[in-house]
């Protein structure tokens, strides 16, 4: 009777097992089934259409202006433009609501014309179209707001055209300006505070204090910066440009205002002499660097930083007098640091363990400072892949008698990424694997499918795994379980009893507490006399049973199904001390899109977005070439790893309490899926046993043609008919569909994050003009920074191949993008030359080679 009763259960299990793995299907096209949901997924997404940056997929540009012709006078005037849009909606224009403009048209055709965000604005269908309009004022104003992606600006005042329109980052137009020097002397006072950073190269920091009462007016500060000098930056709210020998051009308005000029030295600084202060006394601070080396400054007096109107963060800085003619000098009393502080490191260590469990890949994230160890080398026997310092990929080599691979670092302060393979041991590994000891270590152990941890040695704290799970609470209940069942039967059923509610107490599903009520049931149906009470406790056990039937039969059948096809399971437990990140894989369904996306991502990082060139006017062209000798070679192989997964399915968390050190290792149990599977079949035998026990089965009159063959194929067919039941009632497609149509629709390209090239750039300079081509090759229709910028050097033209382009639009950063289809083109840009004899051109996409053309110079 028992062996029929075991085959029934099988056929059971087996039937619901097997029937969804039927019925999967897999494909990689759009089903025709969703195409008429393309539109309804892609509602509201109108702007992931719209041109993207050509190394950033999230960032989409879909409105882009051209040149704006702009002509006033005292009375009023008029503007035109062309705007290319992408993108279906409510453009701004110029003006504001005091310069409300006036008979717009678009196209031709006049257009109504509407507030948004309190700026004047028309709507524009996608396409290509030609705004104009006219002003009406009594007097002409001192500034218009322009739109904040307006690239370039032809301004005419009473019909003389400005060379150099005062266009701030937010937008605003000056059209107005006088000198200064018609103010009163009281009305402009100017306060220059400066903080000299003693790194390599010397950076000095100029903070300049102007309080501007009266008119509105242009401020010239020289000499605003020391010689030999280069200025990095400039940070400022008022329009303000740099002129020949570090003058500072401000077109200052009433108010108190704060610029900020970045510079660094062309080369060692032994001291500053003689200084000019053409605006007062002014307050030096100066920032140490005594690991580089240690100074004592001389030749100027002290000052109590607390008793100055100095930045609150160089009040931790000595500060100093400087007088008009004082000679600042560095007594240099020593160079580099003979006795420096020990290496402070922490690591932040992912495992993920192979699908046929021979090895590990391994991510280590090392951050912190490095003072004495300039070389941080991985022990034998892992295979470092790949290191990333500051998101560059750096080359990895060997050191030492033992041949360590490991990279060479230069920066005190380290973000270093490494990827490698440990395939010696899967049981014990090192917890560190590096030549150098850390102050602080945590990491993740990811398994894959199949894949469980039974327990771990070496590791201060842990969770999930499955010795650490149980409590002594669950141990009492286990042990209760089980005695109870010894006392109600036999040792046998005991053991039974001990080892079924043992190995499933800590899955998920399993039954627990409804064990004790029907043994607590059972018991008095066994001690108390016939009466009402005794059929209560009947009622209790019955209730009980079901209870037990309703929770053991789907947690039995989730056994067996997760034991053969163990990628069904979905672990959903997220311990405390582990944390997932932000792109790692959280699903099945994204295996296959993480590893093609890993293929697009193993990139090398030495072209690098958003670099700022030194650009220097040489005196012959070979000289006109400079390097950075702590570069990587462009040529180098740099290794590019063995792969990172992104994969997440079991995450176990460790943390390690105080310093580790590099020779500490890790002792690992490891169940595999033929484990594990031969523990789930275990689980369903001796629970269906404990249930075939505790129910009564065996008392019970059950003849043998209760279980006959037509039984076995009711069950075969009967069940799948209610498994797949579900699915052909369920409302079609689903929203995790949907979601996952979206994201295909959605797909960012693959060229990404370098959908454009710029393989040649020549540069013309003469003493009138700046001449720059540009070329450009796109692998799909792209946004692409150009060259300059507003405070630096601004282009006058720009053009693609002889013709004006047609999209054109400045950042909130003041860089001009413009609007390259897929394909090649050359840009050029042409601007008036800079009268300073060094300045610097911003290159945000590098080219690859560079041709400098001199002219007179």
């Amino acid at each position: 009777m028992l062996v029929r009763a075991l085959l029934f259960i099988t056929a059971f299990l087996l039937t619901n097992v097997m029937c969804p793995a039927v019925q999967a299907i897999k494909t990689d096209r759009i089903p025709p089934a969703l195409e008429p949901w393309e539109s309804w997924v892609l509602d509201g997404e109108d702007a992931h259409f719209c041109p993207s940056s050509y190394n950033n997929g999230a960032r989409h540009r879909c409105i882009w202006p051209s040149r704006l012709n702009l002509e006033l006078e005292r009375t009023g005037g008029s503007f035109t433009q062309n705007w290319l849009v992408f993108k279906k909606g409510l453009i701004p224009l110029l003006g504001g609501a005091k310069q409300w403009p006036y008979y717009v048209t678009l196209d031709g055709k006049e257009v109504p014309v509407i507030a948004k965000n309190g700026l004047p604005s028309v709507y524009m269908k996608k396409g290509k179209h030609l705004v104009e309009g006219r002003f009406i004022w009594d007097e002409m104003p001192e500034m218009i707001h322009l739109p904040e992606a307006c690239g370039l600006v032809s301004l005419s005042i009473n019909g003389k055209s400005v060379d150099f329109p005062m266009l701030e980052k937010d937008g605003r137009l000056w059209l107005q300006k006088q000198k200064m020097t018609d103010l009163q002397e009281e009305s402009l006072m100017i306060s220059i505070f400066r903080l000299l950073d003693d790194t390599i190269p010397m950076q000095v920091t100029n903070l300049i204090k102007i309080n501007v009462s009266g008119k509105a007016g242009e401020i010239e500060i020289d000499p605003a910066l020391f010689k030999d000098f280069v200025p990095m930056s400039i940070k400022s709210r008022l329009p303000a440009r740099l002129g020949a020998n570090g003058a500072l051009m401000i077109q200052a308005r009433p108010g108190r205002w704060k610029i900020r000029v970045i510079t660094r030295s062309k080369g060692p600084v032994s001291g500053i002499c003689p200084v000019k202060t053409p605006y007062g006394q002014e307050i030096w601070s100066f920032k140490s660097r005594n690991q580089l080396r240690l100074v004592k400054i001389l030749g100027v007096a002290p000052v109590d930083p607390n008793q100055t109107d100095i930045p609150n963060r160089w009040k931790t800085f000595p500060a100093f007098i400087i007088n008009a003619g004082d000679k600042l000098t560095f007594k240099e009393l020593r160079r580099g640091n003979p006795d420096p502080a020990p290496d402070r490191l922490r690591l932040d260590r992912t495992w993920w363990l192979d699908f046929d469990g021979k090895g590990f890949t391994i991510k280590d994230h090392i951050t912190g400072t490095l003072s004495s160890q300039w070389y941080l080398a991985m022990n034998h026997p892992a295979a470092l892949g790949r290191i990333s310092v500051d998101g560059v990929d750096q080359l990895i080599t060997s050191h030492g008698k033992d041949k360590k691979s490991g990279v060479e670092l230069r920066k005190g302060k380290i973000n270093l990424i490494a990827e490698s393979r440990f395939t010696d041991s899967t049981k014990t590994l090192p917890a560190v694997g590096w030549d150098h000891d850390f102050e602080s270590l945590k990491g993740r152990l990811n398994l894959p499918p199949g894949w469980r941890l039974f327990t771990v040695r070496g590791v201060d704290a842990m969770s999930g795994a499955w010795f650490e799970n149980w409590t002594l609470l669950d141990l009492f209940l286990v042990l209760i379980i089980s005695l109870a069942v010894l006392k109600f039967h036999n040792w046998r059923w005991g053991l039974i009893a001990l080892l079924a509610i043992g190995l499933s107490y800590h899955e998920p599903g399993s039954p627990r507490i409804v064990w004790l009520n029907l043994l607590a049931a059972s018991a008095l149906l066994r001690l108390i006399p016939e009466g009402r009470v005794k059929k209560l406790a009947g009622i209790w056990r019955l209730a009980s049973i079901v209870t037990l039937l309703v929770l053991a039969i789907p947690f039995m059948v989730q056994q067996i199904r997760y034991g053969v096809y163990p990628q069904l399971e979905l672990p959903k437990q997220v311990y405390p001390i582990s944390r997932m990140d932000k792109n790692e894989v959280t699903s099945q369904a994204d295996f296959k899109r993480a590893g093609q996306k890993a293929l697009r991502n193993r990139k090398a990082h030495y072209k690098s977005g958003s670099i700022v060139q030194p650009f220097q006017l040489p005196e012959t062209k070979r000289s006109a070439e400079r390097y950075d000798l702590f570069a990587q070679d462009p040529k180098a192989l740099i290794q590019t790893g063995p792969g990172l997964p992104k994969w997440r399915w079991r995450s176990y968390a460790m943390k390690w309490n105080g310093p580790v050190n590099k020779d500490q290792e890790v002792r690992l149990w490891l169940l595999s899926p033929l484990i594990n599977l031969l523990l789930s079949i275990t689980r369903v035998i001796l629970l269906a046993l404990l249930i075939y026990c505790l129910i009564g089965l065996r008392r019970l009159k059950i003849q043998a043609k209760d279980f006959t063959f037509s039984a076995l194929l009711l069950s075969i067919f009967i069940f799948p008919g209610f498994a797949a039941g579900g699915e052909v009632t369920a409302g079609y497609p689903p929203p995790e569909l949907l979601k996952e149509l979206k994201m295909k629709l959605l797909k960012k390209p693959a060229c990404l994050p370098e959908c454009a090239e710029s393989p040649r750039m020549e540069i013309t300079v003469s003493l009138e003009s700046l001449r720059i081509i540009y070329q450009i090759h796109a692998g799909i229709d792209t946004a692409v920074p150009l060259p300059g910028s507003s405070e630096l050097w601004r282009t006058k033209d720009v053009f693609n191949g002889s013709r004006p382009v047609k999209g054109l639009m400045r950042d909130r950063d003041g860089s001009l993008w413009v609007f390259v289809p897929e394909g090649i083109h050359t840009i050029t840009l042409i601007g008036n030359a800079p009268s300073e004899d060094s300045f610097q051109i911003p290159l945000p996409l590098k080219p690859h080679r560079v041709v400098i053309q001199i002219q007179g110079w």
